[in-house]
């Protein structure tokens, strides 16, 4: 470990679900339809683009995900 304050826990399990961090693909990331974030702006009720109406977007690269 590379935090001096980390802890190391050990805990018995059934099922373990590892999620890795998360973010926008590349070439979404890349173009000027993202946040400071990396991800798209959009409305969470409709996934629509905030600034441009005719863009809607898929879960995996918004900012409600």
């Amino acid at each position: 470990m590379n935090n001096e304050n980390a802890a190391l826990v050990e805990t018995d399990f059934d099922m373990l679900h590892v999620v890795p961090p998360q973010q926008a693909p590349d070439f979404i990331r890349a173009s000027t339809l993202t946040d400071e974030a990396g991800w798209v702006s959009v409305n969470p009720q409709t996934l629509q683009h905030t600034q441009h109406a005719n863009i809607f977007c898929f879960r995996r690269c918004d900012e409600c995900a």
